[in-house]
């Protein structure tokens, strides 16, 4: 959530909300935290990530089997591609113009593989250490920003009510759930960590949003896509440009190591049944994502519209598996308990949905959106019925 491309969308939204950017978050701020409930209080252990355990997984639930992975997979091929070649123009631009940008993004890809093949501890430390500086450096900019005046915004300016930048910020949110991956979070505690989480993730944004429309004009936030470099400046001169140079790095570190931990923890979840492929299982993928992804930025495909739509397409996907999870557990067990929970858990599903309707329809690219989110279900149900066969197989066995 506090990756590049993120912060690039907030500073986007900052101008065409305006004021109102702050209502939005905390709005959708509490649609996610309903989601995060809804799951804690499901019948089937939360958002029913133990559905293999079930001796008649349903359909419902082997989708979200199969969409978890695809969503994974997606977001962490395509994101992972056009962050790092990001980071690696920021180093060259920032601190060493002599250094090749390309070979610093093959460096941190090659760090994030090197963590994941050395193991889960080291993961963790890393994350932890990346996830700090992005934030440790993003407060200090924001607190800077609002203690130094600026030109502002006219009160009541970039107020703008149309349903696509609104349904984008739901997209702002998208990854909440890695939390979930620390060891601390697995023991049923997660469901506090994420909404500690969403709630000041919610926080900072809404204050960099302010700062944002505080130190540039509307327009050129809406129009730009390096807004947190422009508002940096604004605030610290070149010092903040330094500054915003570290959080994207440190940033983008979070995010691909979080992507590839996720697909790593799809992977580990899928071979839950066999105990003795699971561990080589995981390393191939890693190291089959890494390439892929080294391959992507080798061929050119960061920064181009293709590589950006498929990204959307993955976060929309992963936006969708989150309204499959309000429902999910209220689909097994007692009819008449789960009832009214179901009741309560569709109004947040159907929200979900329609947020992703609207970002896909409203894109100037909705049409290949549209075909490549097509193509992901797809291979979101061929997976789902792998994972059928699988677990069968596994009973016959």
């Amino acid at each position: 959530m506090i990756a590049p491309h993120t912060l690039a969308l907030l500073g986007n939204l900052a101008g065409a909300l305006g004021r109102l950017l702050p209502l939005g978050l905390m709005l959708v701020a509490g649609l996610y935290l309903l989601l995060i409930y809804t799951a804690k209080t499901s019948s089937a252990h939360s958002n029913g990530e133990r559905y293999r355990d079930s001796p008649r997984p349903s359909a419902a639930h082997l989708l979200y089997g199969g969409l978890g992975l695809t969503a994974h997979a997606i977001s962490a091929l395509a994101g992972a591609t056009g962050l790092l070649v990001t980071s690696g123009f920021t180093f060259n631009e920032t601190y060493l113009y002599w250094f090749p940008n390309f070979a610093f993004a093959f460096i941190l890809l090659g760090a994030v593989v090197g963590l994941h093949l050395a193991g889960n501890r080291w993961v963790q430390v890393g994350q932890i250490c990346f996830v700090a500086t992005a934030l440790a450096g993003l407060l200090v900019l924001t607190l800077t920003a609002l203690f130094r005046s600026g030109p502002g915004a006219p009160l009541g300016a970039g107020a703008d009510l149309s349903v696509n930048s609104w349904a984008l910020i739901l997209l702002l949110f998208v990854g909440f759930d890695l939390a979930r991956l620390h060891p601390r979070t697995e023991s049923g505690e997660h469901h506090h960590a994420l909404s500690v989480g969403v709630l000041g993730i919610a926080l900072l944004f809404a204050l960099w949003g302010w700062a944002a429309i505080q130190h540039v004009p509307l327009q050129r936030l809406v129009d730009t896509t390096i807004a947190p470099v422009l508002v940096a400046k604004q605030a610290l001169g070149q010092w903040g440009r330094a500054i915003m140079g570290l959080v994207t790095i440190a940033g983008t570190l979070a995010a691909v190591n979080g992507l590839f931990s996720i697909v790593a923890a799809s992977v580990r979840e899928t071979l839950a049944k066999r105990q003795g492929v699971q561990s080589k299982a995981t390393v191939i993928v890693i190291v089959l994502l890494g390439g892929a992804v080294a391959a992507a930025m080798a061929l050119g495909w960061a920064g181009t519209d293709a590589i950006d739509v498929v990204l959307r397409a993955g976060l929309l996907l992963w936006l969708l598996r989150y309204a499959l999870t309000a429902v999910l557990g209220h689909l097994a067990g007692d009819a008449s308990v789960n009832a009214t929970r179901l009741a309560a858990a569709l109004p947040i599903s159907i929200t979900l949905v329609v947020g992703a309707a609207l970002i896909v329809f409203t894109d100037p690219a909705w049409d290949l959106l549209f075909t490549f989110m097509l193509a992901g279900l797809l291979v979101a149900v061929l997976l789902s019925v792998c994972l059928w066969r699988w677990t069968n197989h596994a009973k016959g066995a």
